[in-house]
């Protein structure tokens, strides 16, 4: 049990093992070595609110495992006389008789094993109260302890009169709860067996007949604070029975025989007012969800008390009624005071809506310059969240929080002020404004979101040219607002991007090149300054035309992006060989050339390049724009984001460049091994997916984009459905996310035609996958991303990786990109290391996105990279990226990002009897970050 009491040297006072909770000798040895009241859960006067208004003075109150509180003497001194304590201690019950016969003489001690009651008669009392007991008898989640619990409050409803009441407080562990909750279950909704074993172990409880009235309160410790936050649940009896009374108080889950308990504190843990507006929780999940919310709130405003410089922690602050997203959420940094003499413990600002992005107001460093200039210890930054009303304005706002501050404040707060007196500040932009919200809605995995509009302007000639003036669309899930997971640049009436087309498709060899090299950052190829209109430039990019257009009117930047870590992922795609190869010779082919070219030799195969993750589409389309010659297959797990994507920031799909799949992208990435190497021929580097990995079993329609069934899944599970039937069924029309059926595509819904140009093997993956698990560290990738198992798999898709397969690899080592995103040092370095250990012998880069972002890309090729490709990436993508259909200032916003490569492992070239080229062993690939 997780009890309060802290960590006391010796003697011996908290228990070394669970078992010892439970043991007569352990509690005879603890109250000999302790002398004065120990008192678990808080002192008399902290319960005594709760006290009063579930006993009554007159009635006869049964007080078990009273252990040598104080809580029995101050209840009698209360006006509380007619009480009984007993305990299984004999020690403790000799003393406690000792020190209260003589001045509380109508009180009573009794030896007795709170399971087994019998020295009471049935309907003995009107009130069970317990402190702690119930929580000392379940020490650990197991079914002898579960037993001996339910033994204990199978006596406390025998021993209750008719109209008895049970009040229980306790530290109520999940397993603990659940116990109780079954406990107080009646009959009428409880399964048959259950039922018959209640009527005859019940006794006086009639079978299980009586109802019950179940309440819960918050009883923190408010004289001695605790980080634990113990609960009072209180259940009244009642006599009625369920012929009578059909729906219960309390009940098992669902329809109208439901549990029901009226909480009197909210999710934050703070009691609510005697004669407010209580909370009615249904089913034992809620109970248990909102006390487990509650007492970590409590545990965090404990952990606040205290200024700790470098703290950076996000709260949330819920307003009332239902509502899918907090009111508003609140970014605490803390600082050190550096020897100044004045300061404030603690302020609080007003973040202006629409600039919650900036750096002041999002990161520690722009929040620690905000709380060094406001000179307080403590800063707390107030978001105001996307769907709500804040029409009431500043003044309405700063009354709304100010009452729940303090929960956040730190004690040095009002010991200063001897009070909250914490100043609320707001900034010249008032409350600020929303952006134009262009759409909203809910999709089936990541929960409500907003698609918004917001102009921004170059406020000075020196602002960065990364990110040019106008309007920018972003996608915002409610439930993570602080992270905007799409944005893109809108263009502007009569506006293009700038673009170049790419040049004609050329049969040189690759060492001829195919265009111009430049010499700088920002130097396009030759012929370059002539831009075409916007509409031959979708063409060019295999856009069909439609590329970029949004529902509504307006097009996108596609050659825009946005995003520091995007911009890292394209610079290291350049480390891949995107040429176009003859069938399996991975032979050379033209450096340039569009997707929608065509290329008469047998067997010529355009390169592939495989993301994972759709998010709003802004990656997989540049990737179109800055690699013309590659075909783009884009795995995304929820079926309507496809949908988000086409409608509001114009992704297109065409059979010559870009396809959506939507599936689980582990599955996916399987299913796609199993589907290259064989069944039951995996490469020895492929993954064999054990009883401990994520189980996954082969479809029907292999997912490795052939358009081809090529097996049949084994029996005793269901296959993954195909890519379009997951689009219909997540109610999306699925010409609204793949083009239209062509003559050739087979009854799967599966295009033959052009599918097996998506396959593998890739020339390069781009992980760009968020975690929905918001308490982890580490927000993107998902862990099952870098298990050992997933990641060798992706090597073996890659070109190089040993997965053979599809129609053959374009020569060079194919490239992983990972977008991880991890404040913690620790975790991103084990990020790292786990990729450096999927690829050992090969290559592995890291590219930080910015100083101010958290983002950071890791790069890792299977195998040393061919001459072509050799150098640093600086270099090697002013080469690669000659052919990207895009404007200079947007290829130079991609190069300037080559400088920030590192690298972490070098390759291990192939050992030959070569003395040369033994001599040279990863000498160029340790340059080649640099």
């Amino acid at each position: 049990m997780s009890a309060a009491g802290g960590g006391a040297a010796a003697p011996k006072l908290l228990p070394r093992h669970h078992d010892e909770f439970r043991s007569k000798e352990y509690w005879d040895s603890f109250f000999q070595q302790r002398t004065d009241a120990f008192e678990w859960y808080g002192e008399y006067e902290d319960l005594r609110k709760l006290v009063h208004r579930t006993l009554r003075r007159t009635e006869r109150i049964l007080v078990i495992g009273c252990g040598n509180s104080n809580f029995s003497a101050e209840l009698y001194d209360d006006g509380f006389e007619e009480i009984e304590n007993v305990d299984f201690s004999d020690p403790v019950i000799a003393e406690m008789h000792r020190s209260h016969s003589g001045v509380r003489p109508k009180m009573t001690w009794t030896v007795m094993d709170v399971t087994d009651m019998r020295g009471y008669e049935d309907g003995s009392f009107d009130a069970v109260v317990d402190k702690g007991t119930l929580d000392a008898l379940m020490s650990e989640d197991t079914a002898e302890v579960r037993k001996s619990g339910e033994a204990m409050l199978r006596e406390v409803k025998r021993v209750l009169k008719p109209t008895g009441r049970y009040m229980c407080v306790t530290l109520w562990q999940d397993f603990i709860g659940s116990a109780f909750l079954s406990s107080f279950a009646p009959a009428a909704v409880l399964p048959a067996a259950g039922a018959a074993a209640a009527a005859a172990t019940s006794g006086g409880d009639g079978g299980g007949m009586s109802s019950w009235k179940l309440d819960l309160h918050s009883a923190a410790a408010t004289s001695k604070p605790s980080p634990y936050l113990p609960v009072c649940m209180v259940a009244a009896k009642s006599s009625v029975t369920h012929e009578r009374e059909p729906i219960a108080e309390a009940g098992g889950e669902g329809g109208g025989g439901a549990m029901r308990v009226t909480a009197w504190c909210d999710r934050a843990g703070r009691p609510l007012d005697v004669g407010g507006e209580a909370s009615v929780l249904v089913g034992e999940t809620e109970v248990l969800l909102h006390v487990r919310e509650a007492q970590e709130m409590h545990r965090r405003r404990f952990d606040l008390r205290e200024i700790k410089p470098g703290r950076f922690q996000q709260e949330d602050l819920w307003g009332e009624g239902e509502h899918d997203s907090p009111r508003f959420t609140l970014l605490v940094v803390d600082v050190s005071s550096d020897g100044r003499a004045s300061t404030v413990p603690c302020a609080v600002v007003l973040i202006p809506r629409g600039r919650d992005r900036d750096f002041t107001f999002s990161s520690r460093e722009g929040l620690h310059q905000v709380a060094e200039s406001a000179n307080a210890r403590r800063l707390i930054a107030v978001r105001l969240n996307r769907g709500h009303d804040f029409s009431h304005g500043v003044e309405g706002v700063k009354a709304e929080i100010s009452p729940s501050i303090s929960d956040f404040a730190p004690e040095a707060s009002a010991a200063a002020t001897g009070g909250p007196g914490i100043p609320i500040m707001a900034v010249a932009d008032g409350l600020g404004a929303e952006g134009r919200v262009v759409a909203e809605g809910r999709l089936e995995c990541s929960g409500n979101y907003v698609v918004e509009e917001e102009e921004e302007e170059d406020e000075d000639e020196d602002e960065d040219e990364s990110r040019p003036a106008g309007v920018y669309r972003r996608l915002i899930f409610l439930k993570n607002e602080g992270v905007v997971q799409t944005e893109v640049r809108m263009l502007g009436e009569g506006e293009d991007d700038g673009a170049r087309p790419p040049p004609a498709f050329s049969r040189k060899s690759s060492k001829s090149g195919g265009g111009k090299k430049g010499k700088g950052k920002g130097k396009g190829a030759k012929g370059g300054k002539k831009t075409p209109p916007p509409a031959a430039v979708a063409a060019a990019a295999g856009g069909g035309g439609g590329e970029g257009v949004v529902e509504g009117g307006g097009r996108v930047d596609s050659s825009h992006l946005c995003f520091e870590y995007h911009r890292c992922m394209i610079a290291g795609a350049a480390f891949a060989d995107f040429r176009i190869t003859t069938g399996t010779s991975g032979g050379g082919g033209g450096g340039g050339g569009g997707g929608q070219q065509k290329d008469n030799r047998a067997g010529a195969r355009a390169p592939t390049a495989l993301v994972i993750g759709l998010g709003g589409g802004a990656l997989p389309m540049a990737l179109r724009r800055m690699y013309p010659t590659v075909k783009v297959a884009t795995v995304e797990l929820d079926p309507e984001m496809a949908g988000v994507a086409k409608d509001h920031f114009g992704l297109r799909e065409s059979p010559d460049g870009l396809k959506v799949i939507v599936e689980d992208g582990v599955a996916f990435v399987n299913a796609a091994v199993v589907s290259a190497t064989g069944e039951d021929g995996l490469p020895a580097n492929a993954a064999r997916l054990d009883s401990t990995s994520q189980p996954f079993t082969k479809p029907t329609s292999t997912p490795d984009l052939s358009g081809t069934p090529a097996g049949s899944a084994p029996a005793a599970a269901d296959p993954p459905k195909p890519a379009a039937a997951c689009c219909a069924d997540g109610g999306l029309a699925t010409e609204a996310v793949l083009p239209p059926r062509p003559p050739d595509a087979n009854d799967s819904g599966h295009q033959t035609g052009w599918g097996e140009a998506f396959g593998p093997p890739y020339s390069a993956i781009f992980l760009d996958v968020d975690s929905k698990d918001t308490s982890v560290g580490m927000s993107c990738p998902p862990a099952a991303f870098l298990e050992p198992a997933f990641l060798t798999n992706l090597k073996t898709l890659l070109d190089g990786g040993g997965g053979g397969g599809g129609q053959g690899g374009t020569g060079g080592p194919g490239i992983l990109a990972i977008n991880v995103a991890a404040r913690s040092k620790e975790l991103f370095g084990g990020a790292v290391d786990a990729v450096c250990a999927a690829f050992a012998g090969g290559e592995v880069h890291k590219l930080r996105a910015g100083a101010d972002d958290v983002n950071s890309v890791v790069l890792a090729l299977p195998r040393p990279r061919g001459r072509a490709r050799s150098g640093p990436l600086l270099a090697v993508a002013e080469q690669a990226l000659t052919s990207a259909t895009v404007s200079r200032k947007a290829l130079a916003s991609i190069l300037e990002m080559c400088d920030r490569a590192e690298m972490v492992q070098a390759a291990q070239p192939p050992k030959t009897k070569s003395k040369t080229t033994a001599g040279g062993k990863g000498g160029k690939s340790k340059r080649s970050g640099r």
